[in-house]
Order: structure tokens, then C-alpha cells, then sequence
């Protein structure tokens, strides 16, 4: 085993030169240890911390007594303290010093090296010339003097270790290497060790000792900035459109408590078990675990919660009933957000539909393989327990008149995106060629379906993969036919990918060009390949076609699911529209006293978790109409980056995903594909959650903490400040970011 002890004073210089040498050692193949021992922690007191490298696990809990080595970081401590105390004979002593190794008085039995790192520190702007940053270029001379541990593996773990300006401490270790100088001693020319008795471990670093309380001594005045708990944000929450509390659910549910976790994700969306399953999960595009090993499937957790904890969870509690009434018109994931919300406040809530059922395209739109209709069932039959009303059959503008809703002091508008875009080639009015939303909404509801056995389906987004897959079920052989390339499609890559794993095949960079038809129906299709070429205003590359390309593909029916737009013409006077959507501020308001929108026929998004969000923004919105109050716009908010981590805590650990059903068996019927999570997968994967900024209790700063200065108590920690001197040890070994440091000093 080789240990090596590391003497500075005061800060934080020892214990990361500690780490980063152990780091460096690590990337190499071995095991590690690294810790500080501190006694008082204020500036120029005498500080130690210790690395152990070996080829096997390490054991040892104790202080370094005897080291292989000493690095010396501020060498007027050799004149304090009896540094070489324990010191094995040939061992080297790196010093922080601008003489020759010979003007030091050790004994000839040690190797000697020093450089001088204050200079090479301040050359790189590394510190001040009252308090030069020197851990690291010390580190460049160890590793010259000794040649225990390459330079590249030292470069490497000051890259990964060190946050600020990691080129600048890189460049000073590698200046340091090159200027160290030496005096090495042969083994014969060692004269034989003195015949004095062994240094006993008591004589070691002696400590006053006090038998009375030092209670009256608030050492707290020397602090100069102060720590404090700060939970930040972390990502995933921001990420979320809906503004789901993700950390704060997976830490409920970590600990098996899913009706209170199930809780928490209601607080922000009405149907968990709808977007565990559809969402296209930004939230895991910005889990710090994605950097490090793989990110959190976040998904098939809010899933798990959603169908394990509903039949035990009460309803939400409601606030006071109000007067007011609101309509909303669509029951979509925006009708239904906004109805959720505005009936927790109190609002008597009547949601008109023009579907025979609720749901809108939840239940018409998205193929039953993905969304079972017991979980809408359920999450809709929640949000009516609260009192909602649902008026099904009732179109507006046909079953239903402005003047009807007039009675209504607020009405929101979720009316969706229905009409499908056409391609403008010739042969489009053909019979066969069909709409992607019609052919999903027939399938859905039951209708007999029949479209041959070879379909074509133009597009790139959800709906089209949705329509390849379910006319793959209806015993068709898809084509998907796109006219970019696999980088630019719109769809969820997950659902791509599950496409190509049942065997629908796609054809990138190829577009339509003329529907081939025989007697009023579409027998093929002629297209042409396409090439990319500048952005267009979409930010994706622009399809090109390429000359002279054509080919011609033999079709029974073509699916057309090239976007889809809403359908405006129920929209009285003075409502104003936008590049073909209602038009809205950031809250949901039309130009209409009154009357809001969200949802697709509104924002465009096209994604079920970004209409929830929109439902839930505009519910918030019309409370504040109604209350003739002023509306909270969003929130400005950072979220904290893996930089802020301890990721010396974290063991790297893959992702739990959901099983599927084999693709042989999913063509044979619509039974949903993605299967449940077990009990043991679930805990696995919710206690990989890292708690980004948000303190859980890790005891890290209660254990670490050198004047015994934080209290744990039930609620948490607190600082007694009296006593806390400012070191900045809590701050450093807090694994998930969530302490500050403040600039303001002394008592609080």
C-alpha cells in the first residue's frame, strides 16, 4: 500500500490536492482513499489530508501515521510542525519552495524535491499574490520527483476534478513538472538511521486539550463567508412541460410511498398513467445521470406510480366552491388539464365534446398498443369525481352556440387540430388515399377498416408512425415514406424504433410526386428522392429533389399524415388568428374579453404533455380573471448542472426499461406493448435519482463538519453559526449541490 500525507494550512488547497492525486492514481487501475483530518479549520492553521493507493480494496479507516511520502504545500510549516514524523526512510518530500532541496534540514535518508509553485500559480492567474492557488502544480512535481503516477493521468483528474478554469491548472501542472528540482539519494550513500527510540503515535501532531466547556468561545466572528442550505432546482423539473416535481415524487416513491407520490405529480398533471406512457420525456433529455451514465426513465416511473398507487389515493382536496362558472370546449389533454385544475379552485366546470366519448385524441388518435382506454378511463373518471361535467356529442358551432355559452363567466377553447394537410399532387382525391387522423380515429372507434395489403404513409411525425404500426396490426405492410432524413424526423425516436423492430419499413429522403390511380383508385405511387440542403424555417435542412430519381412503388391505399391544423370557422368576430391558430398571449387569453385557448388549436406544440401544460397555465389564467387579479407569468428559473454534483458519491448504475412485448406478438392484436415494471425493477431505478439540489438528509455535511457546527434534527440540518467558522467542508462534500455559499462573514 502507498500513503502519502498532504500538510497545508488552512482552506481547501490540502484535501483537493488530496482528491486529485487520488483521482490520478484511479484512472490508472487502482484502488483509492482519500480524506482531510482537520483540527481548527480557520485560515492559517496547520491542516493535513492523506491519500492511500494500493492494488486491492481499501480497509483502513485511520489517519496516515507513517507515509510513504509528504507533499508540503506551505513550507513555513516545517519550522511549526514535525512534518517528517513517520516518515519512511527513502521516501520523498515535495515542497512548495523557490530554494534548492539541499538548504532543507532533513535528513539525508529522504529524497528531496521542490519547485517553486507560488510563482507558477500566479503565472496562470491561479489565486492571489497574498493567497496563489498551488494543489495542482504541486501535483505536476510529484509526479516528476517521485514517477508514481503518470503526468497525462494527473492532467486528466485536474480536468475531471477541478471546476475552475481546469486549462489554466492543467498548464501549471505541466510547468511545474518540467522546473522541479531534485536531490535523490542512493540507498549506499544513506547514512544508517540514528539509534533513537521510534516516534511513538502519541507524540504525533500534539493537540491542546481543554477538560471544560468551550461553549463561550462563538469562533463564529472569524468567518469570512457563510454556508447555507439552498435547494436549487434541478433539471428534470424544468425540463417538464407540465412542471412535474420530479425529483420530489421519485424520492416519495424511492421509500414505497406511491399514494403521496401520486399526490405530488396531480399537483401539476392530471394524468400521470397517460404520460408515463405518451410523453415524449424531455425530462429525461436533462437528467445530470445522462452525462454520467444513462439518464433516469423517468416515463416508466411516473407509469408505475400512476397504476400502483390510484385505487388507494383520495381526491384532491378543493377549495372553497365558487360562483363563477367556466366552459371549456374539448376534452382533450388541454380540455381536461384546465377542467382539473379550475375544479380544484372551485370553479363548477361543464366540458362540452363532440366525440361520443371523452378523451378527444387521447382516445381517437393515439392506437390502444400505446394508451390502453382503461387508463384514460380512470384518469378521466378522477377529474369528473371532482365535480367536472362532460356534455359528449356537442359540437361547437353546430350543437352548441356562442350565445349558449355566453352563460358561462369564462370559457376556454381545446378544440384540438383535426384537419388534416393535404400534399397538392395530382390523384390526391383518389379513393384510398386516406387521412392519417381518419384512419386512426376509425380504428379507434371500431369501424371496420380495410386498406389492402400494401400501404404507403407519407410523413414523418407521430401520426404517421401510429398509422404504420396499427395498419401493420390490421395485417397491411406498411411503408413509411419520409422526406428527410432519419435526423430530422419529428417523431418520437422510441416509437421509431419500436416501428422498425415490428418490421414497418422507411423510406428516407423520398417524396411524393403523383398519385398512380385506375378507375378512381389508387393503384401507386410515383416519388422521387430528395437530397438536403440549407435550413429552412423550421431549422431543419430544406429536402431538395434530385433530378432524374423517380421510381414508382405499387400501393393498395396511401395514408397521408403530413401535420394537421385546426379547424377555426366556429370562431365569432373579434377573436383573432395567427398563421392559422388562435391567437393568445403567454397565458392563454384571446383577444376576446374572457375567452382563452390552449391546446394545438393555440400553440401548435403538438405533444399531450405540452397541451396539459397549456390547460394548467390557462386555468391559473382564467382563476385570476375571475378574481380580478393580475396573472403570474412563468417563473425565471436555473436549473443546476451535473458541474455543481459530487460525483465522487455516485456509483455508476445502467437504467431500468420497461419490457416489451416480443414484436411477433405485438402485430397479432393492439395489446399494449410496453409492460409493467416489477416492484424491484421500480426501487431500483427510483432510488438511481441523484436528488440534483435538493438536500436528502445524506448526513454528508453533519459527518464532515469540523466544529460539530450543524445540528441534525427531524426537520433537517441547521447551522449553528456561532460556531461556524466558514470552511467550506460542507459545501465541498455535499454530493447533490444543495448548499451555498454566501459572501456575507462572521455571526448570523
Amino acid at each position: 500500500m502507498l500513503e502519502i500525507r498532504i500538510h497545508g494550512r488552512g482552506g481547501q488547497g490540502a484535501v483537493i490536492a488530496s482528491k486529485v492525486l487520488a483521482h490520478a492514481f484511479f484512472t490508472e487501475g487502482r484502488y483509492v482513499q482519500s480524506f482531510p483530518a482537520f483540527g481548527v479549520e480557520r485560515r492559517g492553521a496547520p491542516v493535513c489530508a492523506f491519500t492511500r493507493v494500493d492494488q486491492e480494496e481499501i480497509r483502513l479507516r485511520c489517519q496516515i501515521y507513517e507515509p510513504d511520502h509528504l507533499i508540503i504545500l506551505d513550507p513555513t510549516l516545517i519550522e511549526a510542525v514535525d512534518l517528517v514524523a513517520g516518515l519512511k526512510e527513502g521516501g520523498w518530500i515535495v515542497i512548495n519552495s523557490d530554494q534548492a532541496p539541499d538548504t532543507f534540514p532533513f535528513p539525508s535518508c529522504f529524497n528531496i524535491a521542490t519547485v517553486d509553485a507560488n510563482s507558477i500559480a500566479l503565472s496562470h492567474q491561479l489565486g492571489s499574490a497574498a493567497a496563489p492557488i498551488v494543489n495542482t502544480a504541486i501535483l505536476g512535481a510529484f509526479s516528476r520527483a517521485t514517477a508514481l503516477v503518470g503526468l497525462d493521468s494527473v492532467i486528466q483528474a485536474i480536468r475531471e476534478m477541478v471546476p475552475a478554469r481546469p486549462w489554466a491548472n492543467v498548464a501549471a501542472a505541466q510547468e511545474a513538472y518540467e522546473r522541479v528540482m531534485m536531490r535523490e539519494r542512493t540507498r549506499e550513500e544513506r547514512p544508517a538511521p540514528p539509534l533513537t527510540p521510534p516516534i511513538s503515535r502519541k507524540e504525533f501532531l500534539p493537540l491542546a486539550v481543554s477538560f471544560d466547556s468551550m461553549r463561550w468561545n462563538k469562533t463564529g466572528s472569524w468567518r469570512n463567508v457563510t454556508p447555507v442550505y439552498q435547494d436549487k432546482v434541478p433539471p428534470c423539473h424544468l425540463a417538464c412541460p407540465a412542471g412535474e416535481k420530479v425529483q420530489a415524487f421519485l424520492a416519495l416513491a424511492s421509500e414505497e410511498r406511491y399514494a403521496e407520490a401520486l399526490a405530488v405529480i396531480r399537483e401539476d398533471n392530471p394524468l400521470p398513467g397517460v404520460c408515463g406512457r405518451v410523453c415524449f420525456h424531455p425530462c429525461e433529455d436533462a437528467c445530470n445521470r445522462g452525462g454520467y451514465d444513462e439518464p433516469l426513465a423517468i416515463h416508466a416511473m411516473e407509469r408505475f406510480i400512476a397504476d400502483n398507487a390510484d385505487s388507494r389515493l383520495p381526491l384532491p382536496l378543493k377549495a372553497k366552491e365558487k360562483g363563477e362558472r367556466v366552459a371549456i370546449v374539448g376534452s382533450g389533454p388541454a380540455g381536461l388539464s384546465a377542467a382539473y385544475h379550475l375544479a380544484l379552485q372551485g370553479y363548477p366546470v361543464t366540458i362540452f365534446e363532440a366525440l361520443p366519448e371523452p378523451g378527444g385524441m387521447l382516445r381517437v388518435g393515439i392506437p390502444t398498443y400505446r394508451l390502453p382506454r382503461a387508463v384514460l378511463d380512470r384518469e378521466i373518471a378522477a377529474i369528473q369525481a371532482l365535480g367536472v361535467q362532460i356534455r359528449l356529442n356537442t359540437r361547437l358551432g353546430q350543437d352548441l352556440t356562442w350565445e349558449e355559452l355566453g352563460v358561462f363567466d369564462a370559457v376556454f377553447l381545446a378544440t384540438g387540430a383535426h384537419r388534416e394537410r393535404k400534399l397538392g399532387i395530382p390523384g390526391e382525391e383518389a379513393s384510398g388515399v386516406i387521412s392519417g387522423l381518419e384512419f386512426l380515429r376509425d380504428v379507434n372507434q371500431g369501424k371496420e377498416v380495410v386498406i389492402g395489403g400494401k400501404v404507403a404513409v407519407i410523413g414523418g411525425g407521430n401520426t404517421a408512425i401510429d398509422a404504420a404500426r396499427t395498419a401493420l396490426r390490421l395485417g397491411a405492410h406498411p411503408v413509411v415514406i419520409y422526406r428527410r432524413s432519419r435526423l430530422e424526423m419529428p417523431a418520437i425516436p422510441s416509437e421509431v424504433a419500436a416501428a422498425k423492430r415490428e418490421g414497418v419499413e422507411t423510406l428516407y429522403l423520398a417524396a411524393p410526386v403523383r398519385m398512380i390511380t385506375e378507375r378512381g383508385r389508387v393503384k401507386g405511387l410515383e416519388c422521387q428522392r430528395m437530397r438536403l440542403g440549407e435550413p429552412d424555417s423550421s431549422g431543419r435542412r430544406a429536402p431538395e429533389p434530385i433530378p432524374g430519381s423517380a421510381f414508382t412503388l405499387e400501393v393498395d391505399a396511401v395514408i397521408l399524415a403530413i401535420g394537421e391544423a385546426p379547424d377555426l370557422s366556429y370562431l365569432p368576430e373579434g377573436v383573432a388568428v395567427r398563421n392559422g391558430r388562435i391567437l393568445t398571449d403567454e397565458s392563454g387569453a384571446t383577444t376576446r374579453s374572457g375567452l382563452f385557448a390552449g391546446g394545438d388549436a393555440a400553440t401548435g406544440k403538438g405533444t399531450v404533455v405540452e397541451a396539459i401544460a397549456s390547460g394548467k397555465q390557462a386555468a391559473w389564467a382564467i382563476h385570476a380573471y375571475l378574481r380580478g387579479e393580475k396573472g403570474k407569468g412563468p417563473e425565471t428559473l436555473t436549473a443546476i448542472g451535473s458541474e455543481a454534483l459530487n460525483w465522487d458519491y455516485f456509483e455508476k448504475k445502467g437504467r431500468v426499461d420497461l419490457p416489451e412485448l416480443p414484436p411477433e406478438e405485438r402485430v397479432l392484436g393492439f395489446r399494449e406493448v410496453n409492460l409493467h415494471l416489477s416492484k424491484e425493477e421500480a426501487l431500483t431505478e427510483f432510488r438511481r435519482c441523484l436528488s440534483c439540489g435538493v438536500c436528502n438528509r445524506c448526513d454528508n455535511c453533519w459527518k464532515f463538519c469540523p466544529d460539530l457546527c450543524i445540528i441534525r434534527g427531524g426537520d433537517g440540518y441547521r447551522i449553528d453559526y456561532d460556531y461556524c467558522k466558514g470552511c467550506g467542508i460542507c459545501y465541498v462534500e455535499c454530493p447533490r449541490g444543495a448548499m451555498s455559499l454566501s459572501a456575507s462573514g462572521g455571526l448570523r
